[in-house]
């Protein structure tokens, strides 16, 4: 796990749909040096009237000042990359995966670093592959804060 690592602060995850024992067990013992943000809460929290951007701004509001962006496309609705490993459903759609990544940018954090992980092999997952990951270089060049 990242966290047994001393450089760094704190993992954040989005969009959590699939958890073993092991996992929740590993979260519970980070002692809060790790949030999750589960697909199933962020679908009841917008259900019950709450925008996504209160909830990118909850998000947002636990990483630390320096982030290294991981980003899992299995993160992603399975519809937007079908040929990933672990297509799950649930996810997070385009609109909020972008949001979220802008809200990172408009926080003033800096990004360090970022990785996309999971891409499947077809032409689908490499075109939505390829706009993330344009995405991710305007977020860490500050690029998209200005939008």
């Amino acid at each position: 796990m990242p966290l047994e690592l001393p450089t760094v602060a704190r993992l954040v995850q989005v969009g959590l749909r699939d958890l073993s024992a092991e996992e929740v067990a590993a979260r519970d013992a980070a002692q809060g040096r790790a949030a999750w943000f589960t697909d199933a809460e962020l679908a009841r929290r917008t259900f019950e009237g709450e925008p996504f951007a209160a909830l990118a701004k909850d998000i947002v509001e636990t990483l630390p000042s320096e982030v290294w962006i991981s980003f899992d496309v299995d993160g992603l609705e399975a519809a937007l990359c079908p040929g990933t490993g672990t297509p799950v459903p649930g996810g997070l759609g385009w609109r909020e995966a972008s949001y979220l990544l802008a809200e990172v940018a408009r926080s003033g954090r800096r990004v360090v670093g970022a990785d996309l992980v999971e891409i499947g092999a077809g032409f689908w997952d490499g075109f939505v592959a390829a706009k993330l990951l344009y995405l991710l270089a305007g977020v860490a060049g500050g690029t998209v804060a200005r939008r």
